[in-house]
């Protein structure tokens, strides 16, 4: 996993997932957003929102134990197309696995899943 900072504006992200050697995210620089502003911004803290977004960063952290996407939903206030989208970005990337048990999917962090969360939320 490679991770690159971007001169692009507050808000961006992007990653790739093209390679099957490695996978690379973008981040935005902390703070630059204040080279061309003169109001005062809240800069996000949380580096694994930073990297992954606000949503999969919630679905990572919800997957201490397997969930199905109802309850992650239900947990992240969205609708389950949502997180089932969200979670086939995640699982491309390897960070979490999703298995069908009957009528459900349930997810669970695979072990880069797991070192993402803990090397990012240190």
């Amino acid at each position: 996993m490679v991770l690159v900072p971007i001169v692009s504006g507050y808000g961006a992200s992007v990653f790739s997932f093209d390679r099957s050697d490695v996978v690379w995210f973008g981040y935005p620089v902390p703070g630059l957003n204040t080279l061309w502003t003169t109001r005062e911004t809240t800069v996000e803290k949380d580096r694994l929102k930073l990297v992954v977004g606000a949503l999969r960063a919630k679905i990572l952290r919800e997957l201490v134990s397997p969930r199905t996407m109802g309850s992650l939903a239900a947990a992240s206030d969205c609708t389950p197309a949502t997180v089932t989208y969200h979670c086939g970005h995640l699982q491309a990337a390897g960070l979490i696995t999703r298995e069908r048990l009957g009528q459900h999917v349930v997810a669970r962090r695979t072990a880069s899943g797991e070192a993402l969360v803990t090397l990012l939320s240190g």
